[in-house]
């Protein structure tokens, strides 16, 4: 498991450089970004539990080893180093994919959004019936 975390961080270092790479615009860490948010999010259940639950201050208290471990990953980074060729980034999203944890839940995922794109397509063919018997009149 602790190998796995490692390659996890050193894939997601190097996806995250590539997309830093190539979306000029965004300076934002992605992986950064979804890593802070699962802390905060941690942290108001931990808060709101009337009865702290031991298991959820110990994920707490390892998304926060895992955030520290990935800024100090990023910071030993040269940022002069050549940008990871596109063929690299999908065998490392195909290696990374293959793992058994992750793998499920990139398949709940893809689930999640298969439901809400059915849903939201349910709502544009409403919207679409209703609009269909409106009737403009002019004066």
């Amino acid at each position: 498991m602790i190998d796995q975390v490692s390659l996890l961080l050193n894939a997601s270092k190097e996806l995250a450089r590539f997309l830093k790479s190539t979306a000029y615009s965004s300076k934002d860490d992605p992986f950064l970004v979804g890593l802070t948010r699962m802390i905060q999010e941690e942290k108001q259940i931990c808060t709101q539990e009337k009865e702290s639950n031991q298991l959820n201050i110990q994920l707490l208290d390892e998304l926060n080893k895992l955030k520290n471990k990935y800024e100090c990953l990023m910071s030993e980074m040269n940022p002069n180093q050549n940008p990871i060729e596109l063929p690299v980034i999908y065998e490392r999203i195909q290696i990374t994919r293959n793992y058994p944890g992750v793998h499920e839940q990139m398949n709940a995922v893809k689930k999640g959004y298969e439901k809400m794109m059915k849903n939201y397509e349910q709502e544009i063919s409403n919207d679409q019936a209703n609009t269909s018997n409106v009737i403009i009149t002019t004066i």
